[in-house]
């Protein structure tokens, strides 16, 4: 059998696998490209300057040779290689690394400060546009004074937005530079540091190394990436559930409403006020099931019509042959016998379509009571005459259905007659009730043979027998059931019928249980 997949489960299926695209769509584009220089460099830059200042900080008052113990503490507190190398390319302190070429372009370039260097990506290294002149504090053009430029001393190195003069300002940023590289895989962060080189041309560059963006914490902090996403993904549910539950519920009414119908109950009403496809559906119902229960009313008054006029022909001919009977020779009394038997037949057909045609119009009209269960079956097992060691009662003295006494009468007549003529003449008849929420369950229960499995879902039709039971003497007129099923269902119940587990017919009431 093919599993169930509710709708609501396949909107929500594919809200998430957009969800999924988005990501993984923008996982790549952070994955390749400027775009993950750029996001990386965007989220990692204030993290980048603070732990340069402080390990400059560090580094500046120690000989090179002290700086290995430094770096390496670095590398294992973030998780990622630092190192220090010189303005011509070469490592001056930190692990041993040997930077890609691209790296080397940017190493081997001329110290640069942020806006004149070398461009970001760019392994020409060439420069942008020359840089604006710099003043001292106290040196800026006034009026049409022509501006003083900044010119270093001679041998001193050109740091990254140094001051006019004296040390660097501690608030200044590095100039840095961010390079993925795909052989090996790993990102690169060349950050120009005010270092002093011991005999060496030009300043230093810190070169950080690492595998994964996440870097100790030190590059991103996805957690609070987590967390914006799940709930998104919260709120975008919260946004949707509304509108998959309505159209589900309608959905589930339209269902409801169709099993009601399959099974004969046209008094359905599906709310139809949607404007949409689901609410033209709704009425489309609405109106088939109208037109179904004026088809079925119109269909039982017309039996009952023909019923209640063929009564009096059939009255007439039962007493014309009983009267033949009395006078006719002896050699054509079997033959008006036959005869008498025959309307005899027809007689109790007819009584059972008037019958039948009277219970489905009744539940217009019928008035319901409260009807104690144990009285009346008794009643009804003495009715049918049910020998005492057949019977099987299992009912609460106190429990009571809101039904018809009549209506209700004749239906567990009617199955109780059944069982007696199919179950077989040793059969046990089990009657049992019990309390279920709001309703009550009535079981009358056989250990017969039962009834084929293709058969149960036929077997409360009008005129539906068996193929076992279509003779005369034993199949009857197939109304029997059929009247149950309208009597219970006047009486606002539900009635069922299946094999039981270990052999049998059970018939299941289900009724409304007094309040």
């Amino acid at each position: 059998m093919q599993a169930r997949f509710p709708l609501y489960a396949r909107i929500l299926g594919w809200f998430f696998l957009n969800v999924s695209l988005l990501g993984a769509g923008l996982y790549f584009a952070v994955r390749s490209g400027r775009t993950s220089e750029w996001f990386v460099m965007q989220q990692a830059e204030p993290r980048l300057q603070s732990v340069a200042r402080l390990l400059v900080q560090e580094l500046q008052p120690l000989a090179e040779e002290e700086w290995n113990g430094i770096l390496q503490k670095y590398s294992e507190a973030h998780g990622m290689t630092f190192t220090v190398f010189g303005g011509g390319g070469q490592q001056i302190a930190g692990d041993s690394l040997t930077p890609p070429e691209k790296v080397r372009l940017h190493l081997n370039a001329r110290p640069f400060q942020p806006g004149t260097g070398p461009r970001p990506n760019s392994p020409s290294g060439q420069p942008r546009r020359p840089p604006e002149p710099q003043f001292p504090p106290n040196d800026r053009p006034l009026g049409n004074q022509p501006p003083r430029p900044f010119n270093p001393q001679p041998g001193e190195p050109r740091f990254p937005n140094p001051p006019p003069q004296g040390p660097p300002r501690p608030d200044a940023p590095f100039a840095k530079i961010c390079e993925r590289t795909e052989d090996p895989d790993a990102y690169w962060f060349i950050i120009r540091v005010p270092l002093r080189p011991q005999g060496g041309p030009g300043g230093m560059s810190l070169v950080l190394r690492t595998d994964s963006l996440a870097a100790g914490g030190l590059l991103m902090d996805f957690t609070p990436w987590l967390w914006g996403a799940a709930g998104l993904l919260v709120l975008s549910a919260l946004l949707w559930i509304p509108f998959v539950r309505s159209i589900t519920r309608q959905i589930a009414g339209m269902k409801k409403a169709a099993a009601r119908i399959a099974e004969g109950a046209f008094d359905i009403a599906v709310p139809d006020k949607r404007r949409d496809e689901l609410g033209e559906l709704a009425g489309g119902i609405n109106r088939m099931a109208a037109r179904l229960s004026g088809f079925v009313t119109g269909q039982k008054r017309f039996l009952g019509d023909i019923a209640h006029e063929l009564c009096t022909p059939l009255a007439r001919m039962q007493m014309a042959g009983a009267a033949l009977e009395q006078r006719a020779p002896e050699e054509l009394k079997p033959r008006i016998t036959d005869l008498t038997a025959e309307v005899e037949a027809m007689s109790h057909l007819v009584g059972e379509l008037l019958d039948f045609s009277r219970a489905g119009l009744a539940p217009k009209s019928v008035a319901l009571t409260d009807t104690p269960l144990l009285p009346l079956i008794e009643q009804i097992t003495a009715r049918e005459a049910v020998p005492a060691e057949r019977l099987i009662l299992k009912l609460p003295p106190d429990l009571s259905v809101r039904a018809s006494p009549g209506l209700l009468s004749r239906a567990i007549g009617n199955v109780v007659r059944n069982t007696l003529r199919y179950a077989g003449p040793a059969a046990h008849l089990e009657i049992t009730a019990c309390r279920e929420d709001d309703t009550v369950l009535l079981t009358i229960t056989d250990n017969g043979p039962g009834v084929p499995g293709e058969a149960l879902a036929s077997l409360f039709d009008p005129f539906f027998r068996l193929e076992s039971a279509r003779d005369r003497e034993s199949g009857g007129t197939g109304l029997g059931l059929a009247i149950v099923r309208t009597c219970i269902e006047g009486c606002g119940g539900t009635v069922t019928a299946r094999n039981g587990d270990s052999g049998g017919l059970e018939v299941a009431f289900r009724l409304p249980a007094v309040r």
